[in-house]
């Protein structure tokens, strides 16, 4: 007689992604295949993946998912395996370690998705990375692609020492000491070295709104970076670092509105510092709250709010001419 034999049941803690042929849309018709039953355990519902289409629409399922699990173990439900994927958040990697507690003899088979192509995701927090190492750590088997072994291996920045870096690289203490005076020294230069990439050519009246949506997108495009660095040594270094970028950015613009304007030197100097200190605090909120705005929408906001106001300042602040009437 033929003895039927239960399916295997793996648990999948993962996110269901609409557009991207991904994540719980691949997994359940692979696993089925393979033999085993799967159950869908979705961590977060997104419109497409977050690779490069955009802001994403989102439905969290941390909620739903805490739920999900106190259910299964009514039931007295046993899992041969339980699988993590896509984890957006703490919160999510706090479901995927309630699930370890609850069936401790199941296999346990982490795939950290945080990045890929040498740079994390936009949803990718220094927090979340440590919470992901902890998590890691109580696997059977961690499925990592280049980009996250590196972030899984990478330490807080005031924990990584000059010998760190020239190991790394491969080149003796002495070379790092000829080009930077300490690592502090360094993350300026790497600043630096984005600021100038991020505003090149952008630094007109036509083009502003371009190049302070430049400075957003090289500050999310590093954002463990930076949150590492906002983080681990002070706000000031990051602060430093957007000063210069804004200021360098609005600088030309006051100077290319003031054409034809016989206006004091230290007069533009302070309204591009002015808007220089509105631009920033902008960022850092947004940097505050992990980057969960969308950028586009913030430079769109601005430029209604400020439109015309750098020209009649200038007007209002011009020697060579009295006041018009608009002006006042």
């Amino acid at each position: 007689m033929l003895k039927i034999t239960e399916p295997k049941k793996v648990l999948c803690i993962h996110d269901l992604s609409g557009v991207g042929r991904c994540s719980l849309a691949v997994i359940l018709p692979v696993l089925s295949v393979m033999g085993c039953q799967p159950v869908a355990l979705p961590t977060v519902v997104l419109s497409t993946h977050t690779g490069g289409l955009g802001t994403p629409a989102r439905l969290d399922g941390a909620a739903y998912g805490l739920a999900a699990l106190e259910h299964y173990r009514e039931l007295g439900v046993e899992f041969d395996c339980i699988y993590t994927g896509y984890l957006g958040g703490e919160e999510q990697v706090a479901l995927a370690e309630k699930a370890f507690d609850l069936w401790p003899a199941a296999r346990k088979v982490v795939d950290p998705v945080m990045g890929d192509n040498g740079k994390a995701y936009s949803t990718v927090t220094p927090a979340l990375i440590d919470r992901m190492r902890g998590l890691c750590r109580r696997a059977d088997l961690i499925l990592p692609n280049a980009t996250e072994a590196g972030l899984l291996l990478e330490k807080p920045l005031h924990k990584i020492t000059v010998s760190d870096i020239t190991d790394d690289c491969g080149i003796n203490r002495m070379t790092f000491y000829y080009h930077f005076k300490d690592i502090y020294d360094l993350v300026e230069w790497s600043c630096e070295e984005d600021a100038s990439r991020a505003l090149a050519g952008k630094k007109t009246y036509e083009t502003w709104q371009q190049g302070l949506l430049q400075i957003f997108e090289a500050v999310q495009e590093n954002k463990p970076f930076i949150l590492n660095v906002y983080r681990s040594v002070s706000r000031e270094q990051v602060e430093n670092y957007l000063y210069k970028l804004t200021y360098d950015l609005l600088e030309g613009v006051v100077e290319e509105q003031a054409r034809g304007m016989s206006v004091r030197p230290e007069d533009k100097a302070f309204i591009a510092t002015l808007y220089k200190y509105m631009f920033v605090g902008l960022m850092l909120d947004w940097i505050r709250s992990d980057m969960k705005g969308d950028p586009h929408l913030i430079v769109e906001r601005l430029d209604q709010v400020i439109h015309g106001s750098v020209d009649a300042a200038l007007a209002r602040l011009r020697t060579d001419k009295p006041l018009s009437n608009e002006a006042k």
